[in-house]
């Protein structure tokens, strides 16, 4: 039996095709081509391993040309299904995570949302820590592309401030990724690193933004971006989670009040550190 891709020896059309296309390559399925001599001397290869082959081949064409099917569904279709159930997956658990808080959401739970058996989900997930940094990917991509025009164009203050205000419409996303940080401060845990890879890339994004606020006269010379993106940062996170126990505080408009005494330092040579009691 074959997957969706056809024997060497048809072309893209499903039809019998002798000639290799590229030497060393399979047609379709891109294996590399065992008896190179054939390939060298621009000859096919005959006797009974030929018959074979051929057999194979209109076996093939027989069975994925005739009826509904089309090649070039047959070449997408394991891909494509796959990416459809990891799609469900990744959809079934958001919609879950909305409503319960992490370790309250188990695989099995997620895989009946999806529409498949938990079996299927632990060969992509093993295990809800695994599901989660997908999630996140996935959530946070959803959540922070749409806005970095936003760092391009107005710079990270505003970029920063355009994240609190999605979050405070929806603050699913941010709860999750707060449940997440004791995962990434678990370094016994497999993923810790994946997620602190996550955070480290975070910064960095508002780090490259305030070097281009400062080049372009947004923010003050003064103002050194990895030590701002370190400020900023703890500012935005930490109101945020300050807004989660306490309800009924205006994480943007305290975020506003913030940021302004921030830049106002910003806007100041940088004292030697000095801790007095």
């Amino acid at each position: 039996m074959w997957s969706s891709s056809p024997p060497a020896c048809l072309g893209a059309s499903g039809a019998s095709s002798p000639a290799p296309v590229a030497p060393g390559l399979g047609v379709a399925s891109g294996r590399r081509v065992r008896d190179r001599s054939s390939i060298r001397s621009g000859t096919t290869r005959t006797g009974p391993r030929a018959s074979l082959t051929q057999c194979r081949c209109s076996r093939w064409a027989s069975a994925h040309t005739d009826g509904p099917h089309h090649l070039t569904d047959l070449l997408a279709g394991p891909d494509a299904a796959t990416e459809a159930v990891r799609t469900a997956v990744i959809e079934a658990a958001i919609a879950l995570f909305r409503e319960q808080p992490l370790h309250h959401v188990a695989l099995d739970e997620v895989a009946a949302a999806a529409g498949i058996s938990t079996a299927e989900l632990t060969a992509i997930h093993p295990t809800v820590d695994d599901l989660v940094i997908a999630v996140i990917r996935a959530w946070n991509q959803r959540r922070t592309a749409p806005l970095m025009p936003i760092a391009e164009g107005h710079g990270a203050v505003a970029f920063l401030r355009a994240i609190v205000l999605a979050n405070a419409a929806d603050p699913a996303l941010m709860r999750l990724l707060t449940s997440a940080a004791t995962i990434a401060a678990t370094p016994t845990l497999p993923q810790a690193e994946q997620l602190q890879a996550s955070w480290i890339h975070f910064h960095a994004i508002v780090q490259r933004a305030l070097t281009q606020d400062v080049a372009v006269g947004r923010e003050p010379a003064t103002m050194e971006p990895a030590r701002g993106a370190e400020q900023l940062i703890a500012l935005y996170e930490g109101l945020q989670l300050q807004s989660m126990v306490r309800p009924h505080m205006d994480v943007v408009e305290a975020y506003d009040r913030a940021v302004t005494r921030l830049r106002d330092g910003w806007s100041r040579d940088y004292p030697p550190s000095v801790w007095e009691i």
